[in-house]
């Protein structure tokens, strides 16, 4: 029968009525009636109702489905002119007497009003699901067997929105038939919804694999599961497939490539017929057929291409469309052994081997997968497809998770450098943002902020409520308020409109989006406005459990215990088995100290819940840890530690990787007493799970109970600094307890201080705890008691002073704590508290009478320290007064040296004067005289020291006044140079004569300077007055380095006659003088008249030193004065005459 034919039988004939379905009526009832007479059975009806469904009009598939559940029973009678005996006779016939054949139609007519329940809103969407559920309630009456019924009632509970009942039915009829994908496509669907993204994938490539052709297409759902579990690349190619087999259908928007496709296919059938063993236009007939998912005639044509292929590659083709082939079929041994033959046969066939690679996918062979997909990595690096799954396989490992973002983002980037299009997706976005929450918020935000961005570019007005909602989750976690406030309100606004409109999922999502902005007033301590909202969220959602809980929980921390409980049972009230509700009752119990209570309702959740909560199991462990703890019993205790440990044991056995379970029991071999063991396996827990403060804390306080306050201390603070900003009063004393210990242990009056300014800081962040005060109460008597402890010389009476009133806040401290009524529970034991007041009476007692001795020995300390001081203050005013003394004496003596001086070079400059009048005179005579008798001169090594300069630059002769030898009449004859020139070699005008005539024997020599000698009168010197001057002379008339020496004959290229000379070397005397010269040949000139000397630079520098440095004490004096000391310490002036001799005697060998 065609399908656009329906045969309809003729009563009481072989015959058939045939009814040309393209050209249906636009009512049903003509054909009805026709039915109706002619008694056509029901599925005549069913097929009438499918090909008006075919033709989306719902109305008439209605009416014909009525009309035959109808027919055949006693109803028609009210409902239409045919008579009784004619349903009499039809009854009795057994026309549509069996009540089974009604069953296809109440199930059709059931999911007629589903799919209206789809489309309406409010009221009508009520009534089409009451309508839905009465015919398959129908239907199940007359059969409960029937898996199309148990189909249908899935649906509606999907519709309804309870998923537990429906994978119930879902699965009954999976349990009769495994292959059903109408019930397979139901139970992913569930498993996507409760995030079970792995399972719901199996589900969905299961179907692809048994209809890859059907609708809704599997692939989509597949792209989704990727997609949740960070495959973005196979997610995309799932995608991107489903697009290419709905653009091989639809896309077109014509039936032009319908057309083409037919007529390509008719051409390779015609090919075919011609040779029917061509092994190409087999695989081609076998790839179409595949994809029109007739399996069967694919098989048959790769399976002759197989047979007559003559080169590998056509073969290897061959083998992967035989693979494929009996992977639709599911026939994974076969398609296994096509697709190895295959990438054997051409290793660079890529389908061929992911096709393989799906097969160990299948099989659970992760390991061969992934080695398969990491070969096919490094002939294809760029191919995103094969990192995507990757990434799929390595994050179905949680310790490979990190490798699996790795391969993640490098398809990202190559997604970037293909195309951008790839990056305008927003779906792509938001599965990714999904994959990266529990890995990287900030990653998820970025990316759900890309998905925002390519919304927009896509000129999509508006935005997915599941993207804005996830935009402020996000902010709300990284502490951005403001932004997330933002975004709950546009979530908020957008999914009123739509709830408005009768979607029921825009008002799920309104409703989370409001219980998300309560939290946030609660982290932003805004209190009042977060209970207004749970509060109407209860009002509007009376089923809505977590408003209950916020409630319970924010009553509890506020100390009110009793309107906690409240809420909490009014959870109950709603659900008696809430697991969350039962829990939070019983951590209430536990923290109001009702051991008992609290045990008993965690048993409770075990018993009649689940007796696989970990959360249960961890808790009662730790409440047999506390009763070991408080146990004094050893043998009950010993008792009490196993019940834990049992406890603790069976979490491991559960979750091997449960740190609370594992610290239980740390904990339970600690207070054992091995604490060194539990401070190893803390140390590992904390390793393990790094962001759990808990575990910082625990191995802190082993370290404590070891005696490490150094390390517990550093544990503390990095707890309270990464964890809690500084601000937990807890810590805080558990770091004053720490400087406790060790200042008790050190016996050290700095950390004890150290931990009172802790406990203070602790009582400011919960001033009304009173385990604080009597620790703060504590700590003053124990500073006290310290201070009392040491020796008197270390402590001073102010401490004491301190600890006094220490000992009196303490007093006051355990006066208030036990006076607090007996029915209020307190941390501590009243009993030690009224001790330690008494205590503190003694303490004050003992600590008044060192006081008392601590003054008294402060005093007589102070008496001696202030009677030393005197004595030290009266030596150094001693000292400073002789010092004073001395000073002033040496400044006196410095003075009259310097007056001395003063005179000295003041009579020196008077005797320069004289003398250099008589010189000049004498030059003007030799002038005269060289005039007359010009005279050529004999050249000169080099200049000597004696020479002057003119006042016109020239150099000129030192000469001193002939004598009677050196008549120009008198025959001359040479004489050799003295080596030695005593002072006696003076004529009696005080020249020195630079020659003695050799006709002058030894005897008359000496007698000559006997006589010289015995004369008393003063001689005058040889020097030139310009060469000495005043001490008040300036020192800036001295050459510089550059200036030239007189030797080299640089008095007579200045021009100044020699006047430069005279000023250079006019400076006082520094040293004594020789009384004897060494005298060269060239200190004679031309007439044979000894030269003058000029001092040099050399001696300049010399002598002018004591005048540059008057300011010296006396103490140099005796080594650098020139000036002799007598026995009584007073310098002596010598004579004139000893001064011009020392001169005369200094100037030996200058140049």
């Amino acid at each position: 029968m065609s399908s656009d034919i329906l045969e309809i039988p003729l009563k009481g004939s072989d015959n058939v009525l045939e009814i040309d379905c393209s050209q249906l009526p636009e009512e049903a009832k003509e054909l009805l009636d026709i039915l109706l007479q002619e008694e056509a059975p029901l599925d005549i009806y069913l097929e009438l109702a499918l090909q008006y469904y075919d033709r989306k009009r719902i109305d008439e598939v209605v009416v014909v489905l009525e009309q035959g559940l109808a027919a055949g029973t006693l109803s028609i009678l009210f409902n239409g002119s045919t008579s009784s005996t004619y349903i009499h006779q039809s009854i009795q016939s057994g026309y549509n007497a069996d009540p089974a054949a009604r069953i296809p139609l109440l199930n059709c007519l059931a999911s007629i009003y589903l799919l209206r329940a789809k489309a309406a809103i409010g009221t009508k969407k009520s009534r089409c699901l009451e309508d839905a559920a009465k015919y398959f309630n129908e239907a199940d009456r007359i059969n409960p067997r029937v898996e199309l019924t148990w189909l249908g009632k899935g649906l509606l509970y999907m519709a309804r929105k309870q998923p537990d009942d429906a994978l119930r039915q879902f699965q009954l009829v999976l349990d009769q038939e495994s292959d059903n994908i109408p019930a397979l496509l139901g139970k992913a669907r569930i498993q996507y919804h409760r995030k079970q993204f792995k399972a719901a994938l199996a589900t969905y490539q299961q179907i692809l694999v048994l209809n890859p052709n059907g609708k809704p297409d599997p692939r989509i759902g597949i792209g989704l599961c990727f997609h949740k579990l960070g495959m973005l690349n196979e997610a995309k190619e799932a995608f991107d497939r489903a697009l290419e087999v709905v653009s091989m259908l639809t896309s077109c928007g014509s039936n032009d490539k319908l057309e083409y496709l037919e007529m390509a296919v008719k051409c390779l059938e015609d090919g075919h017929k011609i040779n029917v063993k061509h092994a190409v236009i087999s695989n081609h007939l076998a790839e179409q057929f595949f994809f029109r998912r007739q399996i069967k005639k694919a098989l048959g044509f790769a399976s002759i291409a197989s047979t007559n292929a003559d080169t590998l590659a056509i073969q290897a083709e061959s083998h992967f469309q035989l693979g494929r082939a009996y992977h639709q079929m599911k026939k994974y041994s076969e398609a296994t052994s096509h697709y190895h033959k295959a990438a054997k046969l051409n290793p660079d066939h890529v389908l061929a081997q992911f096709g393989l690679g799906q097969m160990h996918i299948y099989r659970g062979e992760r390991s061969l997968a992934i080695d398969l997909f990491q070969k096919l990595l490094l002939k294809f690096p760029k191919s995103s497809e094969t990192l995507v799954i990757l990434g799929s396989l390595y994050a179905s490992s949680s310790d490979e998770k990190h490798r699996a973002v790795e391969y993640f983002d490098r398809a990202t980037r190559i997604l970037e450098d293909e195309s951008s299009d790839d990056l305008t997706d927003t779906s792509m976005f938001v599965q990714m943002g999904q994959m990266l929450e529990d890995v990287d918020s900030k990653k998820a935000l970025k990316a759900y902020q890309n998905a925002l961005k390519a919304n927009e570019k896509n000129n999509q007005a508006k935005i997915p409520l599941e993207l804005t909602s996830n935009i402020a989750v996000l902010h709300h976690m990284e502490g951005d308020y403001d932004s997330a406030k933002r975004m709950y309100d546009r979530a908020i606004q957008d999914a009123t409109e739509l709830a408005n409109s009768g979607d029921a999922d825009a008002e799920y999502i309104a409703t989370t989006a409001k219980y998300n902005v309560a939290r946030l007033h609660e982290d932003c301590f805004e209190e009042t406005k977060a209970q207004v909202l749970y509060k109407e969220l209860i009002e509007k959602h009376p089923n809505y459990i977590n408003p209950y809980l916020r409630l319970g929980l924010m009553d509890q921390h506020s100390g009110r215990s009793t309107e906690a409980t409240d809420w909490y049972k009014d959870v109950l009230g709603v659900d008696n088995n809430n697991a969350d509700a039962w829990t939070m009752l019983g951590c209430l119990q536990a923290s109001m100290h009702q051991t008992r209570p609290s045990r008993k309702t965690f048993e409770r959740i075990l018993t009649e819940i689940d007796k696989h909560d970990v959360y249960s199991l961890c808790s009662l462990g730790n409440n047999y840890l506390g009763l070991a703890r408080s146990e004094k019993k050893k043998d009950i205790k010993a008792t009490l530690y196993k019940k834990a440990l049992e406890f603790f044991d069976k979490v491991l056995r559960l979750d091997d990787h449960n740190v609370f379970a594992a610290t239980g029991v740390a904990t339970a071999i600690a207070e054992r007493g091995n604490p060194a063991e539990a401070r190893e396996m803390f140390a590992q827990i904390r390793d393990a799970a790094p962001h759990i403060p808990g575990l910082w804390l625990n191995l802190a306080h082993i370290n404590v109970e070891l005696g490490n306050y150094r390390n517990a201390y550093t544990l503390y603070e990095g707890c309270l600094k990464k964890f809690h900003y500084n601000n937990d009063p807890n810590i805080t004393l558990c770091m004053a307890r720490t400087l406790f210990l060790a200042a008790k242990a050190e016996k050290s009056l700095e950390l004890m201080k150290q931990a009172r300014q802790y406990v203070q800081k602790a009582l400011h962040l919960s001033p009304k705890d009173k385990a604080v005060l009597y620790d703060l109460a504590l700590i003053e008597q124990s500073l006290a008691q310290l201070v009392g402890d040491i020796p008197e010389e270390h402590r001073s009476v102010k401490e004491m002073n301190q600890a006094l009133d220490g000992i009196g806040i303490a007093k006051n401290i355990f006066n208030a704590l036990i006076s607090v009524p007996q029915e209020v529970h307190v941390p501590y034991d009243r009993n030690i508290a009224a001790q330690r007041e008494k205590h503190g009476e003694s303490l004050r007692s003992s600590l008044a009478k060192k006081m008392e001795k601590q003054m008294k020995a402060e005093q007589e300390r102070s008496s001696r320290m202030e009677e030393a001081r005197r004595k030290l203050e009266a030596e150094r005013r001693k000292h400073q007064e002789v010092e004073q003394e001395k000073g002033r004496k040496m400044l006196e003596e410095q003075r009259k040296i310097e007056e001395q001086r003063k005179q000295l070079l003041e009579k020196i400059r008077e005797d320069n004067e004289r003398e250099r009048d008589l010189v000049d005179s004498d030059d003007d005579d030799l002038k005269e005289r060289k005039k007359r008798e010009p005279k050529e001169k004999k050249p000169r090594k080099k200049h000597d020291s004696d020479d002057e300069m003119d006042e016109g630059g020239r150099r000129r002769k030192l000469r001193q006044k002939k004598s009677e030898y050196d008549d120009p009449d008198t025959p001359r004859k040479k004489f050799k140079s003295k080596e030695f020139v005593d002072d006696e070699d003076e004529d009696d005008n005080g020249r020195g004569y630079s020659r003695t005539p050799k006709s002058e024997t030894k005897s008359q020599r000496k007698r000559h300077r006997a006589e010289n000698h015995d004369e008393k009168a003063t001689p005058t010197s040889k020097f030139k007055s310009s060469e000495f001057v005043d001490s008040e002379d300036d020192e800036d008339n001295l050459p510089d380095h550059n200036t030239p020496h007189l030797s080299d004959g640089g008095d007579e290229a200045n021009g100044d006659g020699g006047q430069a000379s005279r000023q250079q070397a006019s400076l006082p005397l520094k040293k004594k003088f020789k009384a004897q010269r060494i005298v060269a040949d060239e200190d004679y000139d031309d007439d044979g008249a000894q030269r003058e000397l000029v001092p040099t630079m050399e001696d300049v520098n010399q002598i002018a030193e004591p005048s540059m440095q008057t300011q010296s004490v006396d103490s140099d004096l005796n080594a650098q004065s020139d000036i002799p000391v007598s026995d009584n310490g007073q310098h002596e002036i010598q004579s004139n005459e000893q001064v011009a001799s020392k001169a005369a005697g200094s100037m030996d060998n200058v140049e």
